[in-house]
This record gives structure tokens, C-alpha cells and sequence, in this order.
């Protein structure tokens, strides 16, 4: 995924909002909490393993497995529109 602002990290939280989700919903039910277990640099074939990225930044991200099917907006707070 591309990080547009901010600075992402492994351990962080993050809120990932379904295409479904609905910002203006307290629960839409299209929405769950991940932890970030690993970030990943992806140059050409390789893959580097990184401790942050920065906003610009488009890298592999650990740990989403469970809760993404088919693709997702990634925030830090549920009140983000998709």
C-alpha cells in the first residue's frame, strides 16, 4: 500500500475500512482493528524488511491478512471515508 501522510510503523494500529464502510455509521460492521507486524521495502523481486515508512512510501504491510479480501483503506481512526 502507498502511505499518503503521516509516517507508518510496525506495532502500530490501525483501523481498516471495508469498501462497504459507512463514515457516517458509529458501526457499519465493514470495519476492524489490525496491528502492523511487518513492513516491507519492495525493490524489484526482493523484498527488504523496514522499520517505518513515510508518507510516499508504497510497501507491503504484515499482518492485514485476516482482514482484507480483496483490498481496503487503511486509517488511523474509522471517521476516514474509503
Amino acid at each position: 500500500g502507498r502511505v499518503f501522510a503521516g509516517c507508518l510503523r510496525v506495532g502500530d494500529t490501525i483501523e481498516v475500512l471495508g469498501p462497504r464502510h459507512d463514515a457516517s455509521q458509529v458501526d457499519s460492521g465493514h470495519a476492524t482493528t489490525a496491528v502492523v507486524s511487518s513492513l516491507h521495502l519492495m525493490m524489484g523481486r526482493d523484498l527488504l524488511d523496514i522499520h517505518q515508512a513515510p508518507a510516499g512510501c508504497v510497501c507491503g504491510i504484515g499482518g492485514l491478512h485476516e482482514h482484507i479480501l480483496k483490498h481496503a483503506t487503511l486509517s488511523s481512526t474509522r471517521i476516514c471515508r474509503p
